[in-house]
C-alpha cells in the first residue's frame, strides 16, 4: 500500500487545524515531495509529528511557567506566614478591631470631660460652661471622624 503524501490544505482540513497554523508549522518540517505545482507535501505521520511535536513543545512551556509561578505563589504563602508567626505582619481585620476599640476607648474619655471640667472652669455656670465643653468635643471628634473617612477613600 502506498502512502498518500499531504498538501498542508489537505492536513488542514482533514485534522480540523487552521490552514495557516498547520503552514507555520511545518515550515520547520522537511516535506516528503513536491507536487508538479511546486507544492510541497507531507507523509502523514511525519506531519502528524512536526504539526503536534510543537504543540507538545508549548503545552510543556506553558506547564513549566505555571508550575514555576505556583513555587513563587507557595514560597511567598510561606514568608507571609512567617512573618506572621514572627509578628512582623498582622491580618487588616485584627487592625481594623483594635483601632475600632482604641477609638471607642478615647471618644468615652473625651465624653467624660466636660461634666468634670465644667465645675472647675467656670463654678457660677456649669451647665453652660459643660454644654459649650460637650460642642468642642462633638465637633473634635466629628472632624476626626471625617479626616478617618477621607482616608481611607484615597
Amino acid at each position: 500500500m502506498t502512502q498518500r503524501a499531504w498538501s498542508v490544505n489537505g492536513l488542514a482540513a482533514e485534522l480540523g487545524l487552521d490552514r495557516r497554523t498547520v503552514a507555520k508549522r511545518l515550515a520547520l518540517a522537511t516535506p516528503h515531495s513536491v507536487a508538479p505545482d511546486g507544492s510541497p507535501r507531507w507523509l502523514l505521520p511525519e506531519a502528524v509529528k512536526a504539526l503536534f511535536a510543537i504543540q507538545d513543545d508549548r503545552r510543556r512551556i506553558d506547564f513549566d511557567e505555571a508550575r514555576q509561578r505556583k513555587v513563587a505563589a507557595e514560597a511567598q504563602l510561606a514568608e507571609l506566614e512567617l512573618a506572621r508567626q514572627r509578628g512582623e505582619v498582622v491580618a487588616i481585620e485584627d487592625v481594623g478591631v483594635e483601632l475600632e476599640q482604641r477609638y471607642a476607648a478615647v471618644r468615652a474619655r473625651l465624653m467624660a470631660m466636660p461634666p468634670k471640667l465644667a465645675p472647675l472652669l467656670c463654678p457660677d455656670e456649669p451647665a453652660t460652661a459643660q454644654s459649650m465643653i460637650e460642642a468642642a468635643v462633638v465637633e473634635a471628634l466629628a472632624e476626626l471622624s471625617e479626616r478617618e473617612l477621607d482616608g481611607l477613600e484615597h
